[in-house]
């Protein structure tokens, strides 16, 4: 019974898919929390007077935001392919 199983079930794609999958969902999603705080910390600096800081806390929100779209067109990419 278990050869039929290893003939069906392709298990080093399947782990190539799990291992991939929450390395994408992890690393989007830290990416768009890194967005979304660098872009408040940015307003609440610049709000304040700070905007050296600002603005750097700007760039950090932007470049997460760049990976998140970077990843979702990556993904469409991908999608289109197969």
């Amino acid at each position: 019974m278990s050869l039929l199983l290893a003939e069906i079930v392709d298990t080093d794609a399947l782990l190539e898919m799990l291992w991939t999958a929450a390395l994408a969902g992890f690393g989007v999603t830290a990416a768009y929390g890194i967005a979304i705080a660098g872009g408040i910390r940015a307003l609440d600096l610049g709000r304040s007077g700070r905007t050296a800081e600002a603005l750097l806390l700007g760039i950090v929100g932007a470049v997460g935001l760049a990976v998140v779209i970077g990843a979702i067109v990556f993904g469409v990419i991908v999608m289109v392919n197969k």
